[in-house]
């Protein structure tokens, strides 16, 4: 009855929150967004109290991944045009994080 990323599996931390813990050392959550659902924002906000409220947007509309990844793309680029954007599935388990980071890095 709950959506999978606000499950925990195998630890404390929810897919949600272990998805924002995986790159707050490369990104700081005043550069954190999450877009979601607009009936989870709520949920969003109390497993992530860290992150500023207007930057957990639930989707006016639920159109799937690609309109989700757009409506974020847009909102950040209003508020940093030089920014860069990292698109990350909350409902994931990453193994081993430290390769993770090591390819986010790289990435960026």
């Amino acid at each position: 009855k709950r959506p999978k990323q606000f499950l925990t599996f195998g630890g404390d931390r929810t897919l949600l929150q272990g998805t924002v813990d995986r790159v707050a050392a490369q990104v700081p959550p005043e550069r954190t967004w999450v877009v979601t659902g607009a009936q989870y924002a709520a949920e969003t906000a109390a497993q992530l109290p860290e992150l500023p409220a207007d930057h957990i947007v639930g989707e006016p509309e639920g159109r799937d991944t690609a309109a989700c990844v757009g409506l974020g793309a847009a909102i950040i680029a209003k508020a940093d045009p030089d920014a860069t954007i990292a698109v990350m599935p909350a409902d994931h388990v990453i193994e081993p994080e430290q390769e993770f980071r090591r390819a986010l890095f790289a990435a960026e």
